[in-house]
């Protein structure tokens, strides 16, 4: 399979600099084509035309759209393709890097030529991974060079790699292995296994409106209705959640207040029993309201059984019941048609029998923020610090929360067993107010009864097998430095505290598998 450039193919009168890519003015993506042979062959071709976009006399240019071919191995297509790219605008490059995956991943899905597997297993032989490595990992790292728009010198000398190695990575001629995927990782802003497997791309073979009806191919199609797209479009699943078996569809929304607007719900085709009051993607068959067919119909919404193995669907967009324009009053709209337009919107369909029932595992935003990640990533250590030290402030600032208020209780139970014997105070706002004021008192002029404080709050206590704790902080060594009320106070306070954790964390063994 042979690799060839054409250039832009152009009238000789017409110089270079005059011809510009229509990506400037229509902003089209080079069309991309791919077909399967001994290996993938691609063809890419970028369009261009006059720069003055002046119709000009002259018969040699009585069309002003010019193009350029680039065709062959797949490799070397994309490297050649991402480059143009890359020269022509940034913004293009992302959105040609997007076009050329999903063209790659239909490709992949579609039937072989005797149709008993898919293009994947017949492009890769029986000891691959499939879906996991249809890119080599050459292609996976140039891929992430174009897009971090460095050289490759400059990632090798940031890397600390060898030059001549990084240049046998991207030739295939070694494998990249884990310490320096991670290296390369650092520079380029992305996840090492980004570099050694590929994204798991996977098909969206529907859409589903969440706000309203649309009508489709003379068919009236509910809120929450999967369609079948017209264009085939594809979405990387969260390698957590793959298996063989994952769909996915696309949640779109027509109003501004819809939740799930460019969405993508995942879910594994394969039915299930448990259900009830889950996000599920339900299969049906049903007529048409507007025809009277009966067809096979799909919906995505919160199951609720009903009688006879029926089910009723809710809607999961919350803008959908909002009824706080709906005003009631006693002449036109009373409560019970309150509640009736509330209950006709909460359902998208009641009393269907399915045929399918699969829950929703994940429901994913799909306009994350790519630069921003890759920045983030490329500080990792920063972020990563900084981002742990922040959880373990609100940790220790929920433990410190905890003990002041034990203290505190303990002391209006002081001041309650005072008015009890004096019948001073009678008032339970006032007993707050001045239990308040004594603990404030205690952190203020006591600097050893603070630092007590902050060392319980921060939990100093390890626990083991047997769930006995056994607190760093030696209480019977404060018997000289606090007075004996204080004392007593803050060690009923801190036992309370260690009785919780063991209680927390015998709830927590108990409940784990053995």
């Amino acid at each position: 399979m042979e690799f060839k450039d054409t250039g832009i193919i152009r009238p000789k009168n017409i110089p270079a600099k005059m011809v510009v890519s229509t990506w400037y003015n229509q902003r089209d993506i080079p069309e991309i084509e791919m077909k399967m042979q001994n290996e993938i062959f691609a063809k890419v071709t970028f369009q261009y035309e006059h720069a003055s976009g002046i119709v000009r006399s002259d018969p040699h240019i009585s069309n002003q759209e010019f193009s350029r071919i680039i065709s062959g191995p797949t490799d070397k297509v994309y490297k050649a393709a991402a480059k143009v790219c890359s020269q022509i605008s940034p913004s293009l490059e992302r959105k040609f890097n997007e076009e050329w995956n999903k063209t790659l991943v239909n490709l992949l899905n579609k039937p072989s030529k005797d149709k008993t597997i898919l293009n994947l297993g017949a492009y890769k032989n029986k000891n691959s991974f499939g879906l996991y490595d249809f890119k080599t990992q050459g292609e996976l790292l140039q891929e992430k060079l174009f897009l971090a728009d460095i050289t490759g010198k400059s990632l090798a000398a940031m890397a600390g790699v060898n030059e001549a190695t990084l240049y046998r990575h991207l030739k295939n001629e070694f494998d990249i292995s884990k310490e320096q995927a991670i290296k390369y990782a650092k520079v380029l802003g992305c996840d090492p296994a980004e570099l050694i497997f590929n994204p798991l791309i996977i098909p969206v073979w529907g859409d589903a409106d969440t706000t309203e009806q649309i009508s489709q191919n003379d068919f009236q199609i509910y809120a929450s209705e999967i369609r079948e797209l017209e264009e085939p479009e594809t979405v990387k699943c969260p390698r957590e959640l793959f298996r063989p078996d994952i769909k996915a569809i696309r949640l779109s929304g027509s109003t501004v207040a819809s939740m799930f607007s460019d969405h993508t719900a995942f879910y594994y085709d394969n039915p299930s029993d448990q259900i009830e009051g889950k996000i599920c993607v339900v299969g049906t068959r049903i007529k048409d309201r507007k025809t009277d067919v009966i067809r096979q119909r799909y919906f995505v919404g919160a199951v609720e059984k009903a009688k006879d193995g029926k089910i009723n669907l809710k809607t999961i967009e919350p803008s959908v019941t909002d009824i706080s324009g709906f005003d009631i009053d006693e002449d036109f709209n009373s409560a019970q048609q309150a509640q009736d337009y509330y209950d006709d919107m909460l359902y998208v369909i009641k009393d269907i029998e399915p045929n399918f029932v699969s829950p929703v595992i994940s429901i994913v935003e799909n306009n994350l923020n790519d630069d921003a990640k890759q920045q983030i990533i490329k500080a990792y250590d920063l972020y990563y610090t900084k981002s742990r030290m922040s959880e373990l402030e609100q940790v220790d600032l929920a433990r410190n929360r905890k003990i002041r208020a034990a203290i505190k209780g303990l002391v209006i139970e002081d001041i309650s067993a005072m008015r009890e014997e004096d019948g001073v105070y009678d008032d339970d706002d006032v007993i707050d107010r001045l239990a308040e004021e004594k603990l404030n008192l205690y952190l203020k002029n006591d600097k050893r009864f603070r630092s007590i404080l902050t060392e319980i709050g921060k939990g100093k206590f390890t626990v083991d097998k047997k769930m006995t704790s056994k607190p760093l902080l030696d209480l019977e060594k404060l018997n000289k430095e606090l007075t004996d009320k204080e004392l007593k106070i803050v060690q009923t306070a801190h036992d309370k505290i260690i009785d919780d954790f063991e209680h927390d964390e015998g709830l927590q063994s108990a409940n784990e598998p053995n």
